[in-house]
């Protein structure tokens, strides 16, 4: 997982490189499985309004995400050498061709 980072966002296609040349998953906060943006800022609002509230940070508690996306790459899959069931494409949120 690469984090959205300007170190690493100005070396994306460095990244997708290295992944395809050593056949490993390279995945973005947009072309991955995993918190949904959406939710994500949302946890974070309710996470600093309970500090302005004076909460302790160490009261707060450790939160799980339940919403995911899950967005497939189906050329750079390909590239890979991985081959995706019927039932995971089925389930992703977005496929890109």
């Amino acid at each position: 997982m690469i984090a959205q980072d300007p170190m690493f966002i100005t070396q994306t296609g460095k990244l997708a490189e290295l992944a395809v040349r050593y056949a490993i998953i390279y995945a973005t906060p947009r072309l991955r499985r995993g918190w949904r943006l959406d939710e994500l800022w949302r946890q974070v609002g309710i996470y600093v309004g309970r500090l302005l509230k004076r909460e302790k940070p160490a009261d707060l508690p450790v939160i799980q995400a339940s919403k995911f996306d899950l967005i497939i790459n189906l050329k750079t899959a390909k590239t890979i050498g991985i081959t995706l069931s019927p039932d995971m494409l089925s389930i992703a949120d977005e496929m890109i061709e």
